[in-house]
């Protein structure tokens, strides 16, 4: 057996307390006596915190910033980029039941501390593609001019034309692993948290955990938009040479560098993670304060207990879970607000670039600065407010709808839509003056002005002309002559531009649309995050609490399998389908569709605010059934006590009698104290009136020696409630 270091003043066996060996902290059997102070819960919680924000700055930070990157990159459809962001859940959804399950029965720290090594190397190969694929090319090192007498040349050889799309399934396998890699961080850690502290402090404490959380995204929208300002390849070529910078719709930046980052880092932090003991001190009491609030079903011990943890009891405690309505309609509340907190979180840089005209950098650069604030502040708001009032299921449930309900309104801000801008041949037609009044044309049309250019359409390089509109390359737009110095790139003798007179100039980029609208759209998304983020403590914590403590574990990795399966999955590609729903002209290099070059912004936007009202509504539905489930159980197991005798006479009766019985050998505040304690362990509803006691059937008192003035030890033993609840006995000094 491996020696363990015991922290100076502590016993190695103290009386009800767990083991050394169980307690103890260190690897294996190397467990120095210095890391034994390092087993408290706010130790644990720190190095948790530490994972969390690790893993969420790479998933829900880097991946959502470089969406539109790797789409350009390696001619990716936004369903497509939105299965990457997936991806990670499949895996999850799949162990995320016998992780959650069998993940209890061993140490939960280093069932994550594994996990995570997996996450980390997994990390380092999503950036693999930038290291297999070559040096980017943009495709406008020759300007991309008419050249008059040209005929458009085909580029395709053999089957070169898929070999970058190919690259997806290598980010498919890696974000695999990663959500094979994480599955144990939000079930098994929640849990070990939960069960590490005391109920009062477990909103709070997992209010700290799941900001930490909302903190990684923050720093991975900002880092990953100052990435994205580095060119992709800048470790291999002069970016000094370069002929487009960041604001050009050819230009990818430097989206792998932060997946490097966090896989080294993650690697760091498994050796803490998997140092920490399966229990640690006191977790054993603070189980035991947590039997009040659970949502009881017929055959259940007073422990919460459906029987022993097994393999041949998981239909036993599934079964117990699924006839909880409570639970269950929290549960689907959760997936279809987990359908928009993914679908939106992956594509929402996109889709400020898009409709606002600003590059990918910029876009997650503002995405951050409001994730920093309304996400972590909305999730400790919520976890602090249920600790602060000391809030019960039903109150929890209260501020839930609430906070649903004042999400759904801050929706609407997606109305909020700017129009596309102008862009000849797509939605306006060549040389026209009206450049307010666009509509798609239907197809990309072509036209006099520049068909003895010999133009291609695998060479997109968009340019504004000086009459406001944009055209899909210097060659469609007919310019001969390109002029290059350190503030832009300008065109010359352009004949589509001006009505097709000559020695009008264009610049290189789309043109800038004009819309007023960003600065409101950034205030009132801040409030849908603040409220979104808000919510998930209520929605968690009511989750834990309307189930027995040894189920939560379970309970939360049946939650989190629905959410995923339902709703995180799902969120994404349902995004991205919607999303190229409203593309107009898409990269089709020899035939083969790519990625997206113009979208239909208003179009876009109708189709978000679409499946965001409805889910909403629908998140909103779902927490009201639960509310009103939650609260009719509560009658019911009322108007049951009362038909069984439970009434607050029998319990002055029962507390009379026994008072009788031992009016000249025990105390009877003691006998009140113990009744009061016995009626609270089988009180399972946080109700504004206590019910009344649970019916004794059987008492009985072993007094020795009553005449002695010594302490009389005295035992309330075979106390054996109704309804079949196991029997207690309770040891105490008088």
């Amino acid at each position: 057996m491996c020696a363990v270091g015991v922290a100076k003043g502590e016993e190695e066996h103290s009386p009800g307390e767990t083991s050394a060996e169980e307690r103890g902290c260190g690897w294996g059997c190397f467990a120095p006596r210095p890391c034994q102070h390092f087993r408290t819960p706010r130790w644990l919680l720190f190095v948790l915190c530490c994972a969390s924000f690790i893993q969420m700055m790479a998933i829900s930070g880097f991946v959502n910033v470089i969406i539109s990157s790797i789409e350009r990159r390696y001619d990716l459809t936004s369903a497509e980029s939105g299965l990457v962001a997936s991806a990670y859940d499949i895996s999850s959804a799949i162990l995320i039941l016998p992780v959650s399950y069998f993940g209890g029965l061993g140490s939960k720290p280093r069932y994550i501390g594994i996990g995570f090594l997996l996450f980390g190397l997994s990390c380092i190969l999503f950036a693999f593609p930038h290291f297999l694929s070559g040096i980017y090319d943009s495709g406008i090192d020759d300007g991309g001019l008419c050249v008059l007498g040209n005929s458009a040349a085909s580029s395709c050889v053999g089957d070169q034309t898929n070999s970058l799309s190919n690259y997806k399934y290598l980010f498919y396998a890696s974000m695999i692993l990663m959500g094979a890699g994480t599955t144990p961080l939000y079930t098994l850690a929640t849990a070990f948290i939960e069960e590490s502290v005391p109920v009062r402090s477990s909103s709070f404490y997992l209010g700290i955990y799941y900001g930490a959380s909302i903190l990684g995204p923050a720093l991975g929208f900002l880092l990953g938009g100052v990435l994205l300002d580095v060119y992709v390849d800048f470790n291999v070529v002069d970016t000094g040479s370069l002929t487009i910078d960041s604001t050009s719709s050819r230009f990818v930046g430097a989206w792998w560098v932060g997946f490097v980052f966090c896989g080294v880092l993650a690697v760091i932090i498994t050796g803490p993670l998997a140092a920490f003991p399966p229990v640690l001190p006191n977790s054993a009491q603070y189980v035991s304060e947590r039997q009040k609030e659970v949502y009881k079903n017929k055959g259940m011990s007073p422990d919460g207990a459906t029987g022993t943890v097994s393999l041949g009891n998981i239909w036993t405690s599934l079964k117990m879970l699924l006839t909880n309505p409570t639970y269950v309609f929290l549960s689907l509340a959760t997936a279809t607000d987990g359908i928009l907190l993914v679908g939106i979180s992956t594509f929402i840089p996109k889709f400020i670039e898009i409709q606002f005209g600003l590059p990918s950098s910029t876009a997650a650069l503002y995405v951050g600065f409001v994730a920093v604030p309304g996400g972590a502040g909305g999730t400790l708001l919520g976890g602090y407010i249920i600790k602060r009032f000391d809030m019960n299921v039903k109150r929890i449930l209260h501020v839930t709808i609430a906070a649903v309900t004042g999400s759904l309104m801050f929706g609407l801000v997606l109305i909020l839509n700017c129009p596309s801008i102008p862009f000849a041949g797509v939605n306006i037609g060549y040389g026209s003056t009206d450049i307010k009044s666009t509509s798609f044309l239907g197809s990309f049309v072509n036209h006099t002005c520049h068909s003895n250019c010999g133009c291609s359409q695998d060479e997109f390089n968009p340019i504004c002309g000086r009459d406001g509109l944009t055209y899909y390359s210097p060659c469609y737009a007919g310019c001969q002559t390109v002029v290059t110095n350190e503030e832009n790139v300008q065109y010359y003798n352009c004949t589509c531009v001006g009505n097709g007179t000559t020695n009008y100039e264009a610049a290189l980029n789309k043109c800038e649309p004009d819309c007023p609208y960003l600065p409101l759209f950034m205030v009132i998304f801040f409030g849908v995050v603040l409220l979104t983020f808000f919510s998930s403590m209520p929605f968690l914590t009511a989750s834990l609490r309307c189930v027995p403590p040894n189920e939560r574990s379970f309970a939360l990795g049946i939650q989190l399998c629905v959410t995923k399966c339902f709703g995180f999955i799902p969120g994404p590609i349902l995004f991205g389908w919607l999303i190229d729903l409203s593309c107009l002209v898409w990269n089709t290099k020899c035939g083969d569709e790519g990625s997206c070059f113009f979208y239909d912004n208003q179009k876009m936007s109708n189709n978000i605010l679409a499946i965001v009202l409805v889910a909403k509504a629908v998140t909103t539905l779902l927490t009201v059934f639960a509310y009103v489930f939650y609260v009719r159980g509560a009658k019911n197991k009322a108007v049951e006590q009362q038909a069984n005798g439970k009434s607050g006479s029998k319990y002055s009766s029962q507390e009379t009698e026994l008072s009788e019985m031992s009016k000249d050998s025990v105390s009877t505040e003691f006998i009140k104290t113990k009744i009061g304690s016995i009626n609270d362990g089988y009180n399972t509803e946080p109700t504004e009136t206590k019910p009344a006691a649970t019916e004794l059937t059987k008492m009985e008192l072993i007094i020795s020696d009553t005449t002695n003035s010594a302490p009389i030890s005295t035992e309330k033993a075979l106390v054996e409630p109704v309804h079949g609840l196991q029997r207690e006995s309770y040891t105490t000094e008088l």
